[in-house]
C-alpha cells in the first residue's frame, strides 16, 4: 500500500496543553503538560517582524528582507468548570492558592486511609474522599482518629491497596460543637462558641464559608443563618461575618454545626506576589495521520487577561490570554517536548440558569452584612482581570528577554433589569459598592468576590415594548479602604465539597 500524505490537517485533530515553567523559557526536569479543552482560539502563535532595505536607486527595487524579531501570544476561550481553570487563575492572580489541605492516598483499609504526606488532619474535620476506585470510598466523611499518617473516618471503607494516582483526602470544613448566632445591634453577625476554636479552620479575613450541613442537627433552624458568609475576623471563640446571603438572626446553640471551607485565592501584596510563566503546546496533527505529529509552542508566556462571561440560558465561559516572549516549533520527526501528559478530567460546565445561586451588587453599609441589592435580575455579567503585561526587548535578542506586568486591574459590566433608582444614585454619589457571585454544581462551587468597587455608565435604556434596562460598568479597587485585612481587589473561593443546602 502506498504511503499517503495529508495535504491538509483538520482543526479537530489539534490539542492544547499548558505547562508551568521553572524559570522563564525553562521547563525544568519533569514538566506536566495539563490538557485544556478550548472552544475557540484568539491570537495564537507568532508574528514575525521583518526589515527590508529600500535604498534610493535608479532601479527602484528593494533588497530581500530579514526577520529581526517576533511577538508571540496565546489566547483561547474555554468553559468554566469546578477545577479546570483553578491552576490557570493562580497565574492570572500572581498568587498561590491558599490550600486548606489536600493529601494523596497510598492505601485504604476498612479501618482507615493512609496518607502519602502524612498530614495531621484534626479530628472532627470534614473531608471529601475523591478519586478512589470503590464508590464506598468516596464522598463526605468526618475524621474520627488520625495517627501515624492513617486517618480513620466515619462510614464504611473497603480495601484498596493501590488506589488510583488521583485518589485524595481533602479537608472541606469541620464539625463545630455548641455554636450559636449573635447579632449585636449596629454590628456584624457572628458565630460564637465556648467549646469550638474557630482559628482551627485556618481562615483569614475575606474568605468565604458555607454554614450548615444537610443532616439533622448540623444546621441552624433559621434558614438565613445557613449558607454562604464572608469572614471579617476570626478569634478562638468568635467568627464575624461582613457578608451574608441572607439576614442572620440570633439563634441558640447547634450541637454539631457543619462549617464548610474552601481554598482561597486573591491577588496578593508584598512578598506574597508570585509571577508564574508557562509554555503552551498546541498539537497540529501529522502529515501521515500518525503520532506524534507536529507542534508549536508559546514559550515564556505570562498570564495577561482573564475574562469570565455570563449570558442568559447559556454555559459560563472564560477568555484567557498570555503574552509570550518566545516561540518554537517541532516537526513530526522531532515530536513533542518531554514531560507527563495526564488525561483531561471530564467535568460539567457551570450554566447561568441553575448554577448561579447568588449574585449581589450592594452598597456597603458598615455593620450590615446583608444590604439590599441594587438589582434583582441581570441578563449579562462579565468580570475581567488585566495584568497590563508588556514585552521587554533588547539588542541581540530574538523575541523578548522578559516581560513586565503593570497594575492588577479588575473591571466588569452588568446589564440589569431596572426596578429602583438606587443604582443610578449610587453611581451619581460615587458610593462604595461590593459584588459577589456564587456558583454551585455537583456539590462543588466557586465564589467571585470584589470587596470594593465604583460604578459607571448607568444610562437607563428605555425601548418600546421592552423592559427598562440598566447597563452598569464596574471598576474595582483595593478593599483596604474598608479594612486593612481586606487589602485585595479580587478574591476567589473554591469549594471541593458543598452540601445541598448551598443551593438554597
Amino acid at each position: 500500500m502506498a504511503d499517503c500524505i495529508n495535504e491538509k490537517i483538520d482543526s479537530n485533530v489539534t490539542e492544547l496543553r499548558i505547562a508551568e515553567e521553572e524559570c522563564l523559557r525553562e521547563l525544568g526536569d519533569a514538566p506536566v503538560w495539563v490538557p485544556r479543552d478550548p472552544n475557540s482560539y484568539g491570537s495564537f502563535g507568532a508574528t514575525f517582524n521583518r526589515i527590508t532595505r529600500a535604498p534610493i536607486s535608479r532601479g527602484r527595487q528593494r533588497r530581500k528582507g530579514k526577520i529581526v524579531g517576533l511577538d508571540s501570544d496565546a489566547a483561547f476561550n474555554a468553559d468554566l468548570t469546578a477545577s479546570a481553570l483553578r491552576e490557570d487563575l493562580q497565574g492570572f492572580m500572581f498568587a498561590d492558592l491558599r490550600v486548606k489541605g489536600v493529601s494523596r492516598a497510598s492505601e485504604v483499609t476498612p479501618s482507615g486511609v493512609t496518607l502519602v504526606n502524612g498530614d495531621a488532619i484534626p479530628v472532627g474535620s470534614l473531608v471529601a474522599l475523591s478519586g478512589f476506585a470503590a464508590t464506598s470510598n468516596r464522598g463526605l466523611r468526618t475524621v474520627t482518629t488520625n495517627a501515624a499518617g492513617v486517618v480513620s473516618v466515619s462510614g464504611t471503607l473497603v480495601a484498596e491497596p493501590n488506589p488510583p494516582a488521583g485518589a485524595a483526602v481533602s479537608v472541606v470544613g469541620a464539625v463545630a460543637g455548641a455554636v450559636s448566632v449573635v447579632t449585636p445591634a449596629g454590628g456584624y453577625p457572628r458565630l460564637v462558641s465556648e467549646s469550638f476554636d474557630f482559628t482551627t479552620l485556618g481562615l483569614v479575613p475575606g474568605e468565604w464559608v458555607c454554614v450548615g450541613g444537610d443532616a439533622a442537627g448540623t444546621y441552624f433552624a433559621d434558614a438565613m443563618n445557613n449558607g454562604f458568609k464572608r469572614v471579617r475576623s476570626v478569634r478562638a471563640d468568635e467568627l464575624v461575618f461582613d457578608k451574608s446571603h441572607g439576614v442572620m438572626k440570633a439563634e441558640g446553640e447547634v450541637a454539631s454545626l457543619h462549617i464548610y471551607t474552601g481554598h482561597h485565592l486573591r491577588n496578593e501584596t508584598g512578598n506574597l506576589i508570585k509571577r508564574r510563566t508557562y509554555q503552551l503546546e498546541r498539537a497540529l496533527g501529522s502529515l501521515d495521520g500518525l503520532e506524534p505529529g507536529q507542534y508549536e509552542y508559546i514559550t515564556g508566556a505570562v498570564p495577561n487577561e482573564f475574562n469570565v462571561s455570563l449570558t442568559e440560558e447559556d454555559k459560563i465561559t472564560a477568555d484567557l490570554s498570555y503574552v509570550g516572549t518566545g516561540y518554537e516549533t517541532r516537526t513530526q520527526a522531532e515530536g513533542p517536548k518531554e514531560g507527563a501528559r495526564p488525561a483531561l478530567i471530564d467535568e460539567d460546565v457551570y450554566n447561568t440558569t441553575s448554577d448561579v445561586v447568588a449574585m449581589n451588587l450592594t452598597i456597603l453599609n458598615p455593620g450590615d452584612a446583608s444590604p439590599s441589592p441594587l438589582f434583582g435580575y441581570a441578563t449579562d455579567v462579565s468580570i475581567g482581570i488585566s495584568n497590563g503585561v508588556t514585552r521587554n526587548k533588547a539588542i541581540g535578542v530574538m523575541g523578548a528577554f522578559d516581560a513586565t506586568a503593570g497594575d492588577f486591574v479588575v473591571t466588569g459590566n452588568v446589564t440589569a433589569y431596572f426596578s429602583d433608582i438606587a443604582a443610578v444614585r449610587a453611581i451619581e454619589r460615587n458610593a462604595d459598592v461590593s459584588f459577589d457571585m456564587a456558583l454551585v454544581l455537583d456539590n462543588k462551587g466557586v465564589i467571585f468576590d470584589i470587596p470594593l468597587l465604583s460604578l459607571g455608565d448607568g444610562r437607563i435604556n428605555v425601548t418600546k415594548d421592552e423592559p427598562i434596562m440598566l447597563p452598569v460598568s464596574l471598576e474595582a479597587g483595593s478593599g483596604a479602604k474598608i479594612d486593612s485585612a481586606l487589602n485585595y481587589t479580587l478574591g476567589l473561593q473554591f469549594f471541593d465539597y458543598l452540601p445541598m443546602r448551598a443551593t438554597a
